[in-house]
């Protein structure tokens, strides 16, 4: 088996550029067939991951945050290339939702010791996603951890990230269309999610399988703030689902038109604009997880 390694070195607030020679030590002494390049710019480990895709890689593995997860991810949907995840970024949800450790060294072991699992994507118009495609809140979010400097690391920056951006909340206007019914309402946010986890360990949607088939949709309807505030941090134990402002819909396909153009986040990443029209891709990508050979 080959592994092109693609490696953010700004993932971990700049730490994972510290630690290359540290990686690329422990990769050597795997003793794996492999090739190391790193990025220089959001969007380059799209194009290197398609690049290595095309040169015949058996694996291109994702070295950093759901973003560059994200990046790799749609550098090789649409060919025979497995993917690996090496978790050094914020929220690292793709990792936690498979098991793949969350220490570098440890997780670098998987693509020795593990095993390959077909996984489901999900696929907007304009692009793909494996975690979560948000709009409202959860872009919001998303797009100031990724624009702000401060000095929280993993999971804390995403929490006071949330603490600032809820203060700028505000409703939108939508329509939704699902498999089964369409509906017209305002909410704070949209969660499309194919994993159980997001946002750092949030379980926003707590039964969501990642084979299952399915996206599990979770409308967060207009709700006063204090009442927004005392209902998230319920998502960590997945018990928000009480409050009767949130709804979850099980899907193939989902559409959602706004009035007003909204931001879209594709798992890590902040890009593109609504309307969202995304549907789920069974079995789709093949992922590197804890657990014996095949």
């Amino acid at each position: 088996m080959s592994f092109k390694i693609i490696v953010n070195p700004a993932a971990g607030r700049g730490r994972l550029g510290r630690q290359l020679p540290q990686l690329d030590s422990w990769l050597h002494s795997l003793g794996l067939k492999y090739q190391l390049a790193t990025t220089d710019a959001p969007g380059h480990a799209l194009e290197l991951a398609a690049e290595a895709a095309q040169q015949g890689w058996e694996t291109v593995v994702a070295v950093g945050g759901d973003g560059t997860m994200n990046e790799v991810l749609n550098g090789i949907i649409d060919t025979p290339a497995h993917m690996g995840f090496i978790p050094a970024g914020t929220g690292n949800d793709f990792a936690r939702t498979l098991g793949i450790p969350l220490d570098i060294k440890k997780a670098a072991q998987v693509l020795v010791s593990g095993k390959t699992v077909p996984m489901d994507i999900g696929r907007d118009r304009e692009g793909c996603f494996s975690i979560i495609l948000g709009l409202g809140f959860p872009s919001d979010v998303m797009h100031h951890v990724n624009t702000t400097k401060n000095i929280f690391r993993g999971s804390l920056a995403i929490t006071v990230s949330i603490l600032q951006v809820v203060n700028k909340l505000q409703p939108y206007p939508v329509h939704i269309q699902l498999d089964d019914t369409a509906f017209s309402t305002t909410i704070m946010g949209i969660f499309i999610l194919n994993t159980r986890f997001t946002g750092g360990g949030l379980q926003i949607a707590p039964n969501a399988v990642y084979d299952d088939g399915l996206l599990d949709v979770v409308v967060m309807h207009e709700m006063k703030k204090f009442d927004f505030l005392r209902t998230l941090p319920k998502a960590y134990k997945g018990t928000h689902l009480s409050n009767p402002a949130v709804e979850v819909f099980r899907t193939t396909k989902v559409s959602v038109t706004s009035v007003e153009p909204m931001a879209k986040l594709f798992d890590g990443n902040v890009f593109g604009h609504s309307p969202v029209e995304a549907h789920i891709m069974p079995a789709a990508l093949r992922v590197w997880v804890p657990g014996g050979k095949e």
